[in-house]
């Protein structure tokens, strides 16, 4: 949903209604949040799961009435595990960003705030914005990278932003790591080799899916800059 399809459907609404979808929206937001939470911990433990059964020189292990005669069997099925959570965190933010805005946009309607330009600026939140949303630890890092600094905060603000963007870059290399893993020691088994394709063919529908939302974004701004210079 863009921004003309948003500020459409609060003028097409009666007050009550867009209370109704507001909280809902509310809810979802946190939902949301509570999901990405949850994935990147999961992430996480998928990472050192596979570190230690790296170094592990256990071969066999059982829990309770199951049991799992080659350990590897795990390592090789880790990378598709790490794929898919990866691909649900991604799609997880991008809804985030929808529903944040359109809650955004509520509010300021319902509480007669007005809406201006910037306030499509995902990173823009007046104070009392900033009071109603959920908390988000991705949501408030931003801020720090938001809005007009004096030029020795802005250099400091590049370099503190330089890891940041590392860890966009991170999930990937571990992703190739797992999969040379698999090609050096496990393509030539079954399982190793359905799980080295399973793992590219996700990754690729993640990155088909990243670029076609944000060639998406960058059509809405276009439209949306060229209704503002009208």
């Amino acid at each position: 949903m863009n921004h003309k399809q948003i500020l459409k459907f609060i003028a097409d609404n009666q007050h009550n209604d867009l209370k109704d979808f507001y909280d809902k929206s509310y809810g979802k937001l946190q939902e949301l949040n509570k999901r990405i939470d949850k994935t990147t911990l999961s992430l996480l433990i998928v990472v050192l799961i596979y570190f230690l059964l790296a170094k592990s020189s256990v071969e066999s292990f059982s829990i309770g009435p199951f049991s799992i005669k080659d350990i590897r069997v795990i390592g090789q099925l880790l990378p598709v595990l790490f794929a898919y959570l990866l691909f649900d965190l991604v799609i997880s933010f991008i809804h985030k960003t929808e529903v944040l805005m359109i809650v955004k946009f509520l509010f300021l309607t319902l509480y007669e705030q007005g809406i201006v330009p910037a306030d499509f600026n995902k990173n823009k939140n007046n104070v009392f914005t900033r009071i109603l949303l959920p908390f988000s630890f991705t949501t408030d890092l931003s801020r720090l990278f938001a809005g007009k600094t004096p030029v020795v905060m802005g250099c400091l603000g590049i370099i503190l932003t330089l890891p940041v963007l590392a860890l966009y870059v991170l999930p990937f290399y571990l992703e190739y790591y797992m999969l040379k893993g698999i090609f050096d020691n496990s393509y030539n088994e079954t399982l190793g080799r359905i799980s080295f394709y399973l793992a590219i063919y996700i990754n690729i529908m993640l990155i088909f899916y990243y670029v076609k939302v944000a060639l998406s974004n960058y059509q809405d701004l276009k439209a949306q800059q060229g209704v503002e210079d009208m």
